[in-house]
């Protein structure tokens, strides 16, 4: 089959729209080309799923506990001053 360029370099459809185009002229004579059966085709062509979630082995992380700011700035608490205006911390 020959698919022609008005087509193929059609300056209005996207090449996503192109693509299904070329897709759809090239199925044989009878052949599904409905929504239903080109959805189960570009389905079937998904990447495999993601690996199944693995916990995390040994300690959680450390926790810390924050100070506040008037500023609005927070820090853990082994910081006794904000960095930026250099007030010390709310009790």
């Amino acid at each position: 089959m020959v698919i022609g360029n008005h087509l193929v370099q059609h300056e209005e459809l996207s090449l996503l729209a192109i693509g299904l185009g070329c897709h759809i002229q090239s199925l044989p004579t009878g052949a599904g080309a409905d929504i239903k059966s080109l959805t189960a085709h570009r389905l079937a062509a998904q990447l495999p799923p993601p690996p199944p979630f693995r916990t995390p082995v040994g300690p959680p992380p450390p926790r810390y506990e924050v100070r506040n700011y008037d500023c609005g700035f927070r820090a853990p608490e082994t910081e006794d001053r904000c960095r930026d205006c250099r007030t010390a911390a709310r009790p």
